[in-house]
């Protein structure tokens, strides 16, 4: 199993997440963001990343 555990994500660029963070959200089975993001965009993102996977909590 592969989790991602990501915080303090303060985009350059709204909803444009770094390649790596998207390569590895991708192919996560579980993905934790600890919290203090600057905006929504980072959720909607990372949301885009693991579109095929079962969500349990929103922004």
């Amino acid at each position: 199993m592969k989790i991602v555990v990501t915080a303090d994500t303060h985009l350059k660029e709204a909803g444009k997440l770094p390649a790596r963070l998207t390569s590895e959200l991708q192919s996560a089975d579980f993905i934790i963001h600890a919290g203090d993001w600057k905006t929504a965009d980072v959720y909607t993102a990372e949301r885009q990343c693991s579109s095929n996977r079962s969500e349990t909590a929103s922004p």
